[in-house]
């Protein structure tokens, strides 16, 4: 599922940044957050529209002339949450929108069992017999 969200803030970039524009993708782990990320330098999505955009059936101001039917990143955002992230957008330096799956790791190892010496097994069937 997290290559369908990936995929879809690609096609999402695809359809709203201009022709021939360049789209960035990459990703990034900082601390114990993993980054996948998508940027283009398309119109943007305003700061007021930032949190409206991931709602089923919404759609920013500026995108409303783009073929969709809004639901996109929602389903992006679903999908975030369902591996305990989330969906950001940001500003790309210079113009256009940078979306980001932000998930979190859990680099907890569990706990490993006590290694047992071979010498120790031996010494054990020695004095049980």
């Amino acid at each position: 599922r997290l290559r369908q969200a990936w995929l879809q803030l690609a096609d999402n970039a695809a359809k709203y940044a201009p022709a021939g524009s360049t789209i960035e993708i990459g990703s990034a782990v900082v601390d114990d957050v993993a980054r996948l990320w998508v940027r283009d330098h398309g119109p943007g999505i305003a700061p007021a529209d930032r949190r409206r955009v991931f709602r089923r059936f919404d759609r920013a101001q500026a995108g409303r002339g783009v073929n969709g039917s809004g639901l996109g990143l929602a389903i992006v955002d679903a999908i975030a949450r369902a591996h305990g992230g989330s969906c950001v957008v940001t500003e790309t330096p210079g113009g256009g929108a940078t979306l980001t799956i932000e998930l979190p790791l859990h680099r907890s190892a569990p706990a490993l069992p006590t290694p047992v010496r071979a010498e120790d097994v031996l010494h054990q069937r020695k004095a049980s017999e």
